[in-house]
């Protein structure tokens, strides 16, 4: 099983290298004069981007899953028992199979066979496939888990409701209306609930909670807070129970306050591994579900930013949250020193975050301004706010150097 924990995690390492290119490249775009404007579009590289940060993610989590499964018995889970052994070989092949899947989900970004809004741009069939991966994986842990350690069935909730969602996304029901509500929701609920809940599991991983019998509960409120206040984040803008809205706009601010004051504390605590990658992650959250998302939720607020690059930083902190806490279990993984291995790394990435962070948030703001209240047009406002995406741009710099250096200190040092 070890095997297939260290491909999974080379896998997601270097999926968040070629996420880290492809979004400077597309943030190369707005700054004029870009030399791969008819080779390689905006409307290829976005949609492509986002599927390789989703797809790091995910393979981040399923290594995070299989490594608290070894780490929940002695000896290997998957090595003893007849069943075992044929839940080894079903392992195994579900292992080779999503390494496929990436591969073709990559070949069809470089061909611009991807498109759509957030977590709707595969083709059906590719969604279906990895579902049906996803499922497999989450069904030979929970089938095998015992005894069943509470970091890991908080993973095994969470993984179960994003091959849910993975799957909503797909269904296609007769009303166009309909069918585009439910793929938004499930992909809403995919990255504001299910990787809430899976990383909420990481974190208790990494504090090892789980050892202390007063604090081995503590990951369920962690967990439940987070997905209530995700679940309210993502259904209070789409106005599905408009008598409601406002009540639930107040909800979504009161869930995304109790969220804050989980993340403050968060950062606070006594981290065992990883310390600076756990912060990070904590500090994106706080950022990007508690505020932004609290806000978001509000329909006053969200009329006016809706579709501006302020809704697009929400989605790429709260992504890059639960990425840093993989990168956080890839490094903890066979390491006894709980330690930072990776320092430099670790100040590019973070650095990388805050500065393309700040960037987009200020040319969020400046086009709300000038074009939903000022009513200044679109080409017109992206010139004024070119400067803002020279610093985007200069963050994403960071960003790219640190992946690479992460994945050549962290991941090839096993080889």
């Amino acid at each position: 099983m070890s095997k297939i924990i260290a491909n999974l995690l080379t896998q997601s390492a270097l999926l968040f290298i070629a996420y880290a290119l492809l979004a400077l490249l597309g943030a190369v775009k707005f700054l004029g004069n870009d030399p791969l404007s008819s080779a390689l579009p905006y409307h290829q590289v976005a949609p492509w981007s986002a599927v390789l940060l989703r797809l790091a993610i995910m393979s981040g989590l399923l290594a995070s899953g299989l490594k608290m499964f070894a780490d929940s018995v002695p000896s290997d889970p998957l090595e003893n028992a007849e069943s075992a052994s044929q839940s080894a070989r079903i392992l195994n092949y579900t292992a080779q199979g999503w390494t496929v899947f990436v591969i073709v989900a990559f070949l069809f970004g470089a061909l611009g066979l991807l498109d759509g809004r957030y977590g709707m741009e595969l083709p059906v069939f590719l969604s279906i496939i990895q579902a049906i991966l996803m499922a497999l994986f989450v069904s030979v842990i929970a089938i095998n888990a015992r005894p069943l350690n509470h970091s890991l069935a908080v993973w095994l909730m969470g993984m179960f409701i994003s091959t849910l969602c993975t799957f909503t996304t797909v269904i296609s029901p007769s009303d166009p209306l309909q069918a585009q509500t439910v793929a938004t929701v499930a992909a809403g609920v995919n990255l504001n609930v299910a990787q809430m809940i899976a990383a909420a599991a990481i974190l208790f991983w990494l504090l090892g909670h789980d050892q202390s019998a007063q604090d081995e509960t503590a990951v369920y409120l962690y967990a439940g807070t987070l997905a209530v206040t995700g679940a309210l984040v993502t259904l209070a803008p789409l106005n599905l129970l408009s008598a409601n809205s406002a009540f639930l706009s107040v909800l979504a601010l009161i869930a995304a306050a109790g969220a804050a004051v989980i993340f403050i504390r968060w950062i606070t605590i006594s981290v065992k591994q990883a310390a600076g990658w756990v912060t990070l992650a904590a500090f994106l959250l706080l950022c990007g579900l508690s505020i932004l998302g609290g806000f978001s939720a509000v329909g006053s607020i969200s009329r006016w930013t809706l579709g501006t690059r302020l809704s697009d930083l929400q989605v790429t902190l709260i992504s890059l949250a639960v990425m840093t806490l993989v990168l956080a279990m890839n490094e903890a993984y066979e390491n006894k020193t709980r330690t930072n291995r990776a320092q430099l790394p670790f100040w590019l990435i973070s650095g990388g975050i805050l500065i393309a962070g700040f960037g987009l948030a200020g040319a969020g703001l400046v086009q709300t301004y000038l074009e939903r209240i000022v009513g200044v047009g679109y080409l017109e406002t992206q010139t004024y706010i070119q400067p803002l995406y020279a610093v985007w741009t200069l963050g994403l710099v960071a960003l790219l150097l640190g992946a690479v250096g992460y994945t050549l200190s962290q991941v090839f040092r096993r080889t």
